[in-house]
């Protein structure tokens, strides 16, 4: 059986998108079940701040909450779920780039004290990966990106509205600390009875 030059795409694409489902929800149960993140090592953590590597701090930062935890490896999760359903893979890939890019970044800034360039190299192969995900499918990117910038505003303003969107653009947050100040003393009222 011959594989045309399609079917060879297709397929290779196939396998980049399990490849980063497989790794993806292995990162995020990781984090959900509190595997990733955290020092356990009684010694490190009994250091003072400034003799501690950037590895071990990031690691115990990251694992100081679990609703980071939880976030992130839901997000991660879902990622690999959607792409590697056929009709959600491009939805897929563009949930996991930015977290492929945020865990490059982190390993960049905070592990190759530790591990070298391995795991910078890694994130960057699995960035690739995506990208070239989203590259099999560049005419529906492209369509959709073409939608996305393409919307006109049909209404128009006098010319001293758009010289007060500035200060309005900067009011509103005062606007809005005053409108959430309800959520803040919720959330703070569920933070101190939690803990």
């Amino acid at each position: 059986m011959r594989i045309q030059k399609e079917q060879a795409y297709a397929y290779f694409t196939l396998c980049l998108c399990w490849y980063l489902a497989i790794s993806m929800a292995d990162y995020g149960f990781a984090k959900i079940t509190r595997g990733q993140f955290g020092i356990w090592d009684t010694a490190i953590l009994s250091k003072p701040l400034k003799e501690v590597d950037t590895f071990h701090l990031a690691w115990h930062l990251f694992g100081r909450s679990h609703l980071f935890n939880w976030v992130v490896g839901l997000t991660q999760i879902g990622g690999a779920i959607l792409i590697v359903i056929p009709r959600t893979r491009l939805i897929g890939a563009l949930v996991l780039l930015p977290v492929l890019a945020n865990i490059f970044l982190i390993d960049v800034c905070f592990t190759t004290g530790m591990f070298g360039m391995a795991l910078p190299v890694r994130l960057a192969g699995m960035v690739c990966c995506d990208l070239a995900i989203l590259w099999y499918d560049r005419k529906i990117v492209v369509a959709a990106w073409q939608k996305l910038v393409s919307r006109e505003f049909t209404v128009r303003f006098s010319w001293w509205l758009y010289a007060l969107v500035p200060v309005v653009g900067f009011a509103m947050d005062f606007i809005l600390a005053i409108l959430m100040w309800p959520v803040k003393l919720l959330t703070t009222w569920l933070f101190i009875w939690h803990h």
